[in-house]
């Protein structure tokens, strides 16, 4: 196995050891954040962008904040996308995105809640600069 292929599955090992059966577990999986993860309660809803020109203290609780070389992410002053819970089931929300947002690469329609399965990959546009985000819950 390559060494590529051995972090990955270390970050997919990590995700699967956090998870609860409640929370959302969110790890990215590549660029400048890869490794971070996310503990998403279920009363939470979360934003994900760019930081763009922010600073983490001006920005509500539940912000992901991704770093600015992933070019292709909306900033947060326009989140990328949406994550909540509702009816026992998790979903996510593309926030109009110019580079838009596939779902285990089926691209997620603008401003449309969508069920996201267990052990998903969201991925934040294609190509350099994009951010691939593994879903776990």
């Amino acid at each position: 196995m390559t060494d590529e292929l051995m972090k990955l599955n270390k970050l997919f090992k990590s995700n699967e050891q956090q998870t609860d059966g409640k929370h959302c577990i969110l790890t990215v999986f590549n660029g400048k954040d890869k490794g971070k993860s996310y503990k998403i309660h279920p009363d939470e809803t979360v934003f994900i962008g760019r930081k763009g020109n922010y600073n983490k203290n001006e920005l509500l609780t539940f912000t992901i904040l991704l770093d600015n070389t992933y070019q292709k992410v909306s900033t947060i002053d326009k989140p990328h996308i949406k994550i909540y819970h509702e009816d026992n089931q998790w979903y996510i929300v593309d926030k109009n995105s110019i580079s838009r947002t596939y779902l285990d690469d089926r691209l997620v329609p603008h401003s449309t809640a969508t069920k996201v399965r267990n052990n998903s990959f969201i991925r934040l546009s294609k190509g350099i600069g994009s951010s691939i985000i593994y879903c776990s819950y």
